[in-house]
């Protein structure tokens, strides 16, 4: 079996100090459904650690996390959405990223 660890791109800590994780799988999903988010994975953390908006989505247990100022050219008036999924014990996963002009409600 492959080592979990070796899976994960990036290990963010959000505002709550939960840790985040962005694993290779879900970056590769991003650039497959969103490849204009591709230049700006690294700034995932970023988003989790001061979000200007966090939404919680009860029926899919996940946690929309909303930034502006985060991306560049075309998308300088988005938002950067980051999408969490937290497990039992506290830990998080990201599931997607994406842009958008307004957040859910």
């Amino acid at each position: 079996m492959a080592d979990a660890s070796r899976n994960i791109l990036l290990e963010c800590t959000d505002f709550n100090g939960r840790n985040v994780n962005l694993t290779r799988s879900v970056a590769i999903h991003i650039g497959e459904r969103h490849p204009e988010m591709v230049p700006f994975l690294r700034a995932v953390c970023a988003v989790l650690a001061a979000p200007d908006l966090v939404y919680l989505r009860p029926r899919v247990s996940s946690h929309l996390f909303y930034k502006l100022g985060i991306l560049t050219g075309k998308l300088s008036n988005t938002y950067m959405v980051v999408v969490v999924r937290y497990n039992e014990v506290g830990g998080g996963e990201v599931r997607t990223a994406y842009p958008t002009t307004s957040p859910a409600n």
